[in-house]
């Protein structure tokens, strides 16, 4: 399977490569297809049970009304993934840190949040076969950072996850890649 958004970006490099090897590297998708790619970085407490490229379940330790989770990659082709939320919290707060994109064309269960924020810096790509199940808001964005109500900055990369800030909304950041 190809993502489109690479397929789209790598035309000039395909130019250079020619037909052939262009062809080759599309039969290559069919026969080694993409797997789930779900790995968290260790910066939070988060575990991950069963195979994401067909189902597992993500589990974390909430900090107030706040769930954070941390991964280096986030891509789900297929497969589903469940965010548990064994506490009712209200804010699941998701960050990717690794320097790859996220691929979204699976489904992934956000049960009994209020409110959902998925940040990769580095892009998000939601294909045609993506569902997302959710009671609430879902915001996905590659800002470096968001401002919560509450007064804490949530940050895409780095450490501390969450610090002290003055106005709530979502921030520009400087490296911004398109959703």
């Amino acid at each position: 399977m190809l993502n489109f958004f690479s397929l789209q970006c790598d035309l000039t490099s395909f130019s250079r490569i020619g037909f052939l090897g262009s062809f080759l590297l599309y039969g290559l998708s069919w026969v080694y297809p993409v797997q789930a790619q779900v790995s968290i970085d260790g910066t939070t407490l988060s575990s991950i049970s069963g195979t994401c490229s067909s189902f597992c379940t993500i589990d974390g330790m909430p900090t107030g009304q706040n769930l954070l989770h941390s991964f280096s990659d986030f891509s789900l082709p297929t497969g589903t993934v469940t965010f548990s939320n064994p506490t009712s919290v209200n804010n699941l707060l998701i960050r990717v840190t690794g320097e790859t994109s996220s691929y979204i064309n699976g489904t992934i269960n956000f049960p009994n949040f209020q409110n959902i924020f998925f940040l990769n810096p580095n892009g998000i790509t939601f294909g045609s076969s993506s569902l997302l199940n959710f009671q609430g808001s879902f915001t996905a964005s590659t800002r470096t950072e968001v401002n919560l109500t509450d007064g804490t900055t949530f940050l895409a990369t780095g450490t501390p996850l969450l610090t002290m800030s003055v106005a709530p909304g979502l921030q520009d950041g400087s490296n911004a890649a398109p959703i």
